[in-house]
């Protein structure tokens, strides 16, 4: 899926991590490093859950769902807070997102 097109991402579309970065937990938070790049990210306690949760390739609607039922969030801001966040994730290499049909 073309980085530009992250605001009409599907319920259906599929998100995965990238798999050769190492990660440690630090407290609620997680501390990544992409050797090949020579970068390293931290992710908050939100972005930690999900990053936990992408361990297995799940659909963003899953994703979501599984968010709401953590937070006392709407569906409509999990839905712009998880795009906001997917693109800078995309936009690092870290997540891969995937077009699939239902």
């Amino acid at each position: 899926m073309d980085v530009k097109t992250l605001t009409a991402l599907k319920d259906t579309d599929q998100l995965a991590r990238k798999e050769d970065l190492v990660a440690s937990d630090i407290d609620d938070e997680i501390v990544m490093l992409d050797a090949e790049a020579g970068s390293y990210f931290g992710l908050n306690a939100v972005g930690a859950q999900v990053w936990k949760m992408l361990d297995t390739p799940l659909s963003f609607g899953e994703v979501r769902e599984k968010l709401r039922e953590l937070y006392d969030v709407t569906d409509v801001q999990c839905r712009e807070d998880m795009t906001a966040f997917l693109q800078t994730m995309v936009d690092k290499g870290l997540v891969t997102v995937r077009a699939c049909s239902a």
